[in-house]
């Protein structure tokens, strides 16, 4: 067995959380086995008086993807975490340590929190995927071929 490493605190706080909406509505059909479409939002607020210190709005919808096929429920979740940034932490890279960290957490709450709603309703358990934050480096524009296709991608999103 190997010994741990020690733990080192984050250089993120969450000092606060709250739940500013939750709407779950399950489908009326009897049993919807369509594919679910997801997306979220963000919005970061500086404090006032501490540069800090942010409050992060994370939105989380859960739809159906295909109106011929629908999913077991639909559901919005809004969410504000209040967040203390370590004074040592780079100032540049402040708003990036918040904006993907900070909605890591309330992206978990939303995912546990959906859980325990669903949990009781009539089509079982539904569980958020894992997704990442993490804004995509912009690589070099690429020429396309006259051929090529935009490509779109579903989530699917695990029902329990």
């Amino acid at each position: 067995m190997t010994t741990p490493k020690p733990l080192s605190p984050s250089p993120l706080a969450l000092e606060k959380h709250q739940f500013c909406e939750i709407r779950v509505t399950a489908s009326k059909e009897d049993d919807p086995q369509g594919a679910f479409s997801l997306r979220t939002s963000r919005k970061l607020a500086p404090h006032n008086e501490d540069a800090l210190r942010f409050v992060l709005e994370l939105g989380v919808e859960i739809g159906t993807s295909d109106p011929d096929d629908p999913a077991p429920y639909e559901a919005r979740l809004s969410i504000q975490g209040f967040f203390k940034v370590n004074g040592s932490y780079p100032e540049g890279r402040v708003n990036e340590l918040v904006e993907v960290t900070g909605a890591s957490m309330l992206y978990g709450a939303c995912r546990e929190m959906l859980i325990s709603l669903t949990a009781r309703g009539p089509h079982g358990i539904v569980s958020l995927p894992s997704v990442s934050f993490i804004e995509p480096k912009e690589q070099p524009a690429k020429k396309k071929s006259a051929t090529s296709k935009k490509k779109t991608a579903t989530r699917r999103i695990a029902k329990k």
